[in-house]
């Protein structure tokens, strides 16, 4: 009977890779038609347990977990969370286009501000709380007087982020998608992170580069 729901399960499995890598997500699985039919197992990682110590940590800490972040992948990043934030929580500028270090690349640097909700698996993000975050967002880096998150020229290019350590409802992440917000669950964020040289410690807490 399971061999009969294979090819089910493999189409099934197509498609959830492809949501994973929508969701900046390196897939969790390996699928293979090498021998013929569908072989599929689970990709060892340690991104689980990662994920579980960000779920241990605070809220301020995980702002400055995603502050942390930025830094490794050189942004000059700050935590901005406050009670008159705006909606904004973290904030990094100059993070390059690439990891080329030239002179060419001067002027292609990326203005980052984010939003960091440090929330339990079962509590996921909403549109609502999106369009919060955006309209915040886009009220701040306009204000000229504003010297932390103001773009600058009209034209610098300007990255909106809302990272989470849960996940995002359906129509948050459809909204997302449609103006382009850099949207990270928790394993996404605990991937990336260890492609960043974060790691845990023997108590299982985290580690920065």
């Amino acid at each position: 009977m399971a061999e009969d729901q294979f090819d089910a399960v493999a189409t099934s499995l197509e498609l959830e890779r492809e949501r994973q890598k929508d969701d900046g997500i390196e897939p969790t699985f390996e699928l293979s038609y090498e021998s013929g039919a569908p072989y599929f197992r689970k990709i060892a990682s340690d991104a689980d347990k990662f994920l579980q110590a960000l779920f241990r940590i605070s809220d301020r800490d995980f702002v400055d977990f995603c502050v942390s972040l930025l830094g490794a992948l050189g942004g000059d990043a700050l935590n901005i969370d406050g009670p008159h934030d705006g909606g904004l929580d973290f904030v990094a500028r100059n993070l390059s286009f690439s990891s080329l270090n030239a002179e060419a690349m001067r002027k292609a640097r990326v203005l980052v501000v984010g939003q960091a909700k440090h929330y339990q698996k079962e509590n996921l993000v909403n549109e609502p709380e999106m369009r919060d975050f955006v309209g915040g967002g886009l009220k701040r880096i306009s204000d000229h007087t504003d010297r932390v998150t103001h773009r600058g020229p009209a034209l610098a290019p300007v990255v909106f982020a809302f990272w989470t350590t849960s996940d995002f409802n359906s129509s948050a992440k459809d909204y997302a998608k449609s103006v382009g917000v850099w949207t990270l669950n928790g394993i996404a964020l605990s991937q990336l992170a260890l492609k960043a040289r974060f790691g845990l410690n023997d108590a299982g807490k985290i580690l920065s580069p």
